[in-house]
Order: structure tokens, then C-alpha cells, then sequence
């Protein structure tokens, strides 16, 4: 049998088997990777190359055999012999990359085997020698040999492609694959035995002729399809990298650059030496969008915004650039070469905005706000061009007396310093840096404690003990308010449900604190994860709280106290409408504000507002707290009105819970007795 081989062409037949099935793998690994149509493609041309490496594999070696006698090959079953071999490479890839099957790789591996057997006797089956006068007869054994083979090297080589892609792992599963193909081939030849006469009416000695020609397709067609695959690979790579810069360097919404494209697009320009030009920064705010949002809908918005983004195109010249930076907000820049550039680059970014939108209200005019900032005169580079740009904006938004603003250092570095603490805030708040001091409440006529009011302290790394009056403002006005004010009231219940006594505690709650709906469900929360008594817990409102939204506030207050807390007026007596406040909500107490009680011995009108808003507690059946008591006159004369409750620096400084001497002296009493 080994001598009967052309030795040329059995090396053809092993070249083409390798390249085939390195090209199979390949499209095998796509194909595991995709999904629906895409994974169906990849399918098919995994069958299509793999199908074809079999069978040229098989046809190449059976020319390079020559038994000394004329051969054919039966046109049917030499066809069939090739749709075998490409629908079980196609089955076998297909039930591999199917992960929801058990072993489906190891699966697909012997039925890639069976594949091979099936292709190569089906061909053989088509195989004519001697004009139709001989019939092949094979060895069991040597068949069996060939078959276990083909099934065992396919499921050892698709186990190899299962483990892993890289370059070892693909020649390796090449090497077993190929092996499979030809180890079954030459050893089912072996197989071969005697052949026997047999009449055929079949002959055709040309057929060698057609079967290289037919050969020679199927090999272009392993080519093209491994070509056409590269560029289908490449083309969708390219593709996806494309789509995927896109995504990075441009808004949705908009099609405009965001703020990270623009901010390299300024570099580029500076280090492109543009240094010596001066550069104008331009952000631009979009005014009362918040209202178009939430007259007109969200949608209405992001077509308000496209509209403005497809105008700014239409209306920048090609050396100024755009971008969406967030929101509401854009940025263009753009080069300085006279005076009058900026002015006039505004009017038509203003012309561009100017838009009228019609309402259930009336007409609401669209427009916008503008900051500037140049460079180098401004900043050192592009990041801080864009942030100095944006201060002054934000300069001109909170003042309402302009449209355009630009930037001043001595102006805008407050507004620098209040973003700062605000990114501090943020920071403090994850990082634990607050701290609560509680100060006492006493009994007038008795002296005894009856609660404390806790007073939130942020201790910073850097800056060391920063006043409330600085940063509750900044919460407020940032939103941060309402993760500080939960944290501040989990600190204040947990501390006070730790005391031996079961004083009441005070915690502050802010206007904003008091919109969100969720408050009464914090307040629960807390009171479930500290284990306080809600009798020992007072929430303390300001009277601009119940002003702003009367109904939502006291629907909210309602819910509070339901859970059995009561609530209190912080600071009564200095708003405008003090009494109509009461006649909202019964609050469960009064707090007096200091203010009167430090004029009462200099001022005969603060005196009488003091025992006025005493002898309204007392008809209102409401008690009243003074704040402020800070000399003895001061408590002698709340006591001669019949004030029943006081807080000061008289009866005592804010202090942490551990420096408290009536909370801390009965624990280490405690644990001197044990």
C-alpha cells in the first residue's frame, strides 16, 4: 500500500487537510463568540471549509494512489461523499458551541469524527477500478481501526479547542484534527482488501481529469472561504472599534463631541502651537430647562437640546468646535484674533438657542447663559480654561443681571472654594468625618435634663472643626443634605438608645430633607436598626419649612409622628407668618429663638414678644423652649413667666456623648459596680 502512493501528492492532500482545518478552528472560535444569524454564518462556513479539507483531503490522496489498474469514481456518491462531510462539520460545530448541552464540545468532537468515517467509506462506496470489473472489500478490524481514530482524535482535538485560543492551543488542536483525518484515511486504505470481480456497467477513465478539476474547486472554495472570513472578521472589528469610538467620544442624544473629546481636541490645539493664539472657552447653560422638563416632558427636552445641537452646527464655522459637556450645558472653542470675536460668536450662538415654546401657561422663550474664559490669560491649560469658564456662568446665572460673564479670579474663586467643600462634603460624608455634639435641656423651674438637642460637627483632615453655618448651606444647596441629615439621625439614635436614661433627643431637619417623601420611612428605618424608644425622638422643623409647601409638609409631619416622634418649631417667632404656622400643625413643642432672649434686658419689645409667645404656648397647651439662656437673669426671668424648659451655655456647652456627665458617669458607675 505505501508503494503505491504517490508521494508528492500525498503531501498535497496533508497541506490542504492542515489549512482547511486551521481555517475551520478559526471560523469554529468566531462562531462561539456570536450569537442568532451572526453564529449561523459563522456555522456555515465553519461546514463549508471544514467539509472541504475532509473531502480534498480524501480525493488528493485517493489520485496519489495508483493500484496499477484504470480507476473511476461514480459521480453520486463522490457528491454525496462531500454534503457528508460539510453537514457533520456544520452539526458538530453547531452542537459544541451550544453551551446549554453537557459535554457539548466532547460531543461535537466524536460527531466531527463520525463525520470523517461517513465521508471517506461513502467514497470509497463511489470508487471504481479496472472499468467496473473489481469491487473493494474491507477488514473489519483495520475499518474499526480507522473509525475509532477519526472519532477518538475528533474528540481529543475539539476537547483542545474547548480549553483554550491561544496560538499552542490552536496548533495543537490542528495537529489532532488533521491526524484524525488522515490517520483514518490511510488506515481504512490498508484496510483495502483483495478486490473481487465483480461486472459493473460503469466505466469512465477520464474521470481522473474531472475529479482534479473538482479537487482543485473545493480547494479554492477552503481558500476563499478562510479569505472572506478574514475580511468579514476584519470588517466587523473595524466596525466595532469604530461604533465603540463613538460611544466614547460622542453624546447620545445630541451626535455632538462630550466634554472628554473636546478637552483632547484643546490640547491638540495648544500642543499643536497654537500657543502663541489666545483661545476663548464659551460655556454655555441653557436657562429654565428644569421647566421645560417638567411642563412640557422629558422628551420634549431632549428635542429641545437635539434642535440646539443640529442649529449649533449649521452656525459654527469649521475652526470652532462644539460639545455637549452635560445637561443642559455645551461648550464651544474657538481662536482669538480680535476683540470682537467672542461678542460676535455669543450672537450667534444666541440666535441659535432663541426658540419659543408654547405651554399650557403661555409661551416659554427659549435661552441661555454664557461663561468665558481665555487662554493663556486665564488659565495654564485646557481643564482649567473649561472650569474658569464655567465659574463665570455660574457667576452670571446666580446673579440675573446679565447674560454674559467673564471670568474674574477675585470673583469666581469663592464660587471655586464653595465646589471645592462640596466635593469635600461628598467625600466626608462616605468617609465618616462628622461628628455629633449634644447640648442640654433643662426643666426651668427644676433644673433637671430632659433631652438633648444633637448639633452635627464636621471635623476635617485638613482644615480641622468647620462651622455648621458654612457647610449646611452647601448641603443644602447641593442636595447632600439628605444623606448627611441620614446620617446625622442614625448617629443621634444609636448614641441616644446607648444612654443609661432615657433622655429625648433633638435632630434638626432641613426644608429640603422635609420634601423628600421618604423621610417618614427613614425615620422608621432608623428607629428598627437602633432599637430607640420613637417617644425618646423629636424632629425639630423650621417655620420657612411649613411656608414653602404647607400641604406636603404637614402630610409628611403627620406620617412622622404617627410613628409616635414628636415634632417641634425650631426658631419661632422670626418668620412672617409665626401663628398661622401653629394653626397648621400642633406642634408638640415651641422653641423660642434666641434672638429675643439676648435683647430682653436692652429691649422692652423683646421682652414683651417672649412673654407673648410664653402665654401663647400656654393657652395652646404647647410647651416652649427658650434657646440662648446664657446669663441667670436671663433664666430667672423665664422662670418668673413660667417658661417650663431652657437650653444654653448656662446650663451647658455642646459636648460629645462620651464628655456628657449625666450620661457617661452612671456607665462608669456601672462598671465600677461590676
Amino acid at each position: 500500500m505505501a508503494g503505491a502512493h504517490n508521494l508528492l501528492l500525498v503531501l498535497l492532500a496533508a497541506f490542504v487537510c492542515i489549512a482547511g482545518v486551521a481555517v475551520a478552528i478559526r471560523l469554529l472560535h468566531r462562531a462561539r463568540k456570536a450569537h442568532g444569524g451572526a453564529r449561523f454564518s459563522w456555522l456555515f462556513m465553519v461546514g463549508v471549509s471544514g467539509g472541504a479539507a475532509i473531502w480534498c483531503t480524501h480525493f488528493i490522496a485517493m489520485i496519489a494512489y495508483q493500484p496499477g489498474v484504470p480507476v473511476g469514481y461514480e459521480p453520486v456518491m463522490t457528491a454525496l461523499s462531500a454534503m457528508i462531510a460539510m453537514i457533520g462539520c456544520f452539526i458538530a460545530g453547531a452542537v459544541a458551541v451550544e453551551q446549554r448541552l453537557p459535554l457539548s464540545w466532547e460531543v461535537g468532537g466524536l460527531i466531527f469524527g463520525a463525520a470523517v468515517s461517513a465521508m471517506h467509506f461513502t467514497g470509497m462506496a463511489g470508487y471504481v477500478m479496472d472499468g467496473g470489473q473489481h469491487v473493494i472489500v474491507f477488514s473489519p478490524l483495520y475499518a474499526a481501526m480507522a473509525v475509532s481514530i477519526a472519532l477518538l482524535l475528533g474528540l481529543a482535538g475539539f476537547t483542545v479547542i474547548k480549553v483554550g485560543t491561544t496560538r499552542a492551543h490552536a496548533i495543537g488542536a490542528t495537529a489532532l484534527l488533521t491526524v484524525s483525518i488522515v490517520g483514518l484515511h490511510f488506515t481504512a486504505m490498508t484496510a483495502m482488501h483483495d478486490p473481487v470481480l465483480c461486472l459493473s456497467g460503469f466505466v469512465d477513465l477520464g474521470s481522473g481529469l474531472g475529479l482534479a478539476f473538482a479537487v482543485g474547486s473545493m480547494g479554492l472554495l477552503i481558500l476563499g472561504t478562510g479569505l472572506a472570513s478574514s475580511f468579514l472578521d476584519s470588517s466587523v472589528r473595524k466596525e466595532t472599534s469604530a461604533r465603540v469610538r463613538e460611544i466614547i467620544n460622542h453624546d447620545a442624544l445630541t451626535g455632538l463631541p462630550n466634554r472628554d473629546w473636546f478637552v483632547r481636541e484643546a490640547v491638540n490645539l495648544v500642543s499643536d502651537g497654537v500657543k502663541d493664539t489666545r483661545l476663548a472657552a464659551i460655556v454655555i447653560n441653557i436657562d429654565r430647562f428644569r421647566d421645560i422638563n417638567n411642563i412640557l416632558g422629558h422628551a420634549e427636552g431632549d428635542r429641545v437640546l437635539r434642535t440646539i445641537a443640529n442649529r449649533f452646527k449649521s452656525a459654527l464655522m469649521p475652526t470652532e468646535i462644539v460639545a455637549r459637556t452635560r445637561g443642559d450645558e455645551f461648550a464651544v472653542l474657538r481662536a482669538v484674533f480680535d476683540d470682537m470675536d467672542v461678542p460676535m460668536l455669543i450672537k450667534r450662538l444666541q440666535s441659535a438657542i432663541a426658540m419659543r415654546l408654547e405651554t399650557p401657561d403661555g409661551a416659554l422663550e427659549v435661552s441661555a447663559r454664557f461663561g468665558v474664559a481665555l487662554f493663556p490669560d486665564d488659565a495654564d491649560d485646557i481643564e482649567a480654561l473649561l472650569d474658569n469658564a464655567d465659574l463665570a456662568m455660574s457667576r452670571v446665572k446666580n446673579l440675573h443681571n446679565s447674560d454674559v460673564g467673564y471670568y474674574q479670579a477675585d470673583l469666581d474663586e469663592v464660587a471655586r472654594q464653595r465646589r471645592t467643600m462640596v466635593v469635600e462634603l461628598a467625600r466626608a460624608i462616605d468617609d465618616d468625618q462628622f461628628e455629633l455634639y449634644y447640648q442640654v435641656q433643662k426643666n426651668v423651674q427644676t433644673r433637671e435634663i430632659v433631652g438633648y438637642e444633637a448639633l452635627v460637627r464636621w471635623r476635617h483632615p485638613e482644615r480641622g472643626m468647620v462651622s455648621p453655618m458654612e457647610f449646611i448651606p452647601l448641603a443644602e444647596h447641593s442636595g447632600l443634605i439628605i444623606p448627611l441629615g441620614e446620617h446625622v439621625m442614625r448617629m443621634a439614635c444609636r448614641d441616644a438608645a446607648a444612654w443609661p436614661r432615657p433622655y429625648k433627643v433633638a435632630v434638626n431637619v432641613s426644608p429640603v430633607q422635609m420634601l423628600d417623601d421618604s423621610l417618614p420611612r427613614l425615620v422608621e428605618q432608623v428607629l428598627d436598626e437602633t432599637g430607640l424608644d420613637p417617644k425618646r425622638l423629636e424632629i425639630e422643623v423650621t417655620e420657612s419649612t411649613l411656608v414653602a409647601d404647607p400641604d406636603h409638609t404637614v402630610r409628611i409631619l403627620k406620617a412622622v409622628r404617627a410613628l409616635g416622634v414628636s415634632v417641634a418649631m425650631d426658631d419661632f417667632g422670626t418668620g412672617y407668618s409665626t401663628l398661622a404656622s401653629l394653626s397648621l400643625f400642633p406642634f408638640d413643642r415651641i422653641k423660642l429663638d434666641k434672638a429675643f432672649l439676648a435683647e430682653i434686658d436692652r429691649s422692652p419689645q423683646a421682652k414683651a414678644i417672649v412673654q407673648a409667645v410664653l402665654t401663647i404656648g400656654k393657652s395652646l397647651n404647647i410647651p416652649v423652649l427658650a434657646e440662648g439662656v446664657e446669663r441667670e437673669d436671663q433664666m430667672t426671668m423665664l422662670h418668673e413667666e413660667g417658661c417650663m424648659e431652657a437650653q444654653g451655655y448656662l446650663l451647658g456647652r455642646p459636648a460629645p456623648s462620651i464628655d456628657l456627665p449625666d450620661v457617661v458617669v452612671p456607665l462608669r458607675l456601672v462598671e465600677r459596680a461590676g
